[in-house]
This record gives C-alpha cells, structure tokens and sequence, in this order.
C-alpha cells in the first residue's frame, strides 16, 4: 500500500454481519495506514462485542450513538472520527476483495484529483465519474 492514511468509515444499525467486514479488512495486506471508523446507530444487538474481537488486529475508533439517530447522522459520526488522509465508506455486512485497499491506495495516489475509489467507480473532485479499469475482477459493473 502507498503512504496514504486511509480511513474507512461503516454506520452499522444491528447488523452483526459486521464480523464479514472487519475479517475481510483484517484480511487487507498491510493493514498499516488503515484506520476503521464505526458508529452504533444504538443498535439492540452486541455490536461493541463483535468490534472488540478485531481491537487486536486493526485499528478501530469506535463510537456508539446513545440514542438512535438517521442513517446520515450516523455516517457523519463514523467519519469524524478520522483523521486519514483520505476515507471511504463501505456497509456493515460488505466484504472487500483482498487487494481492495492497495488498488483503491495506488489509483488515489497516481490520480489526486480523485476523491473516492471504490466499487466499479471512481469521482473526482470536479464530479466526472470513470470507470475503473484496474476493477477488472469485477467485469459486471
């Protein structure tokens, strides 16, 4: 992966698929750079239980809202806890492909009038949307 902190935001509302998604990012090589964002919209399951079993492999901030909020109030939440030199957002129960971050860190550093990277996509800052060619595993988008 290049220099860039990369933050990861995910707003999670009881969505114990959560686990898929930090495996999946623990699974990241390196995992150096990373830093995963999480609000608990007060969810009724045991989110904080499932974030702690990954303290020990990512770094996680973490944040439980104590009181249900709206979904936008809850992503915001997620991303002010960062302090990256970029941040991206994904769900709470996605699982990212294992060289997900190195290809979305490469193409952030090659183009920086990129502001987001991710899925079949990418936006620049001036709201022109490319198709990304290094995704070629997923050649459905």
């Amino acid at each position: 992966m290049t220099d860039l902190k990369i933050d990861i935001a995910i707003p999670v509302l009881n969505d114990i698929n959560i686990s898929h998604t930090l495996r999946s990012l623990a699974n990241q090589f390196p995992t150096d750079g990373l830093t995963v964002l999480i609000s608990d919209n007060s969810s009724d399951t045991d989110i904080g239980s499932i974030v702690s079993e990954f303290q020990n492999r990512l770094n996680i901030r973490y944040v439980r809202q104590r009181k249900r909020v709206s979904f936008e109030a809850n992503l915001i939440a997620a991303l002010k806890l960062g302090s990256g030199d970029v941040v991206t957002c994904c769900g709470a129960g996605d699982d990212l492909n294992l060289e997900h971050l190195v290809r979305a860190s490469s193409l952030l550093e090659v183009d920086r009038s990129l502001d987001m990277v991710g899925g079949c996509l990418s936006i620049s800052n001036s709201g022109t949307v490319y198709r990304n060619a290094f995704l070629e595993f997923q050649s459905s988008c």
